[in-house]
């Protein structure tokens, strides 16, 4: 049996939460969110949650992910 590691994209950001509503860090994008999980060797899953954090996150997901298949 092969053991697979995944996380949710959310993970690789500032966190926010009621203690630090402003953050424990400056605000990432997605695309450095992406960047910061490829650096987990046994992460084999990515959960891109929704809402994104911003209109365009879904194709520089896409684009950094598979390329620009649609250009």
């Amino acid at each position: 049996m092969t053991v697979k590691f995944g996380a949710d994209i959310w993970h690789f950001a500032s966190y926010v939460d009621r203690y630090a509503t402003d953050g424990y860090a400056e605000p990432i994008g997605m695309l450095e969110m992406i960047d910061r999980a490829g650096e987990v060797g046994d992460l084999s899953v990515v959960d891109l949650n929704y809402p994104f954090p911003s209109c365009d996150a879904p194709r520089l997901a896409s684009d950094a992910l598979f390329g620009d298949l649609a250009g």
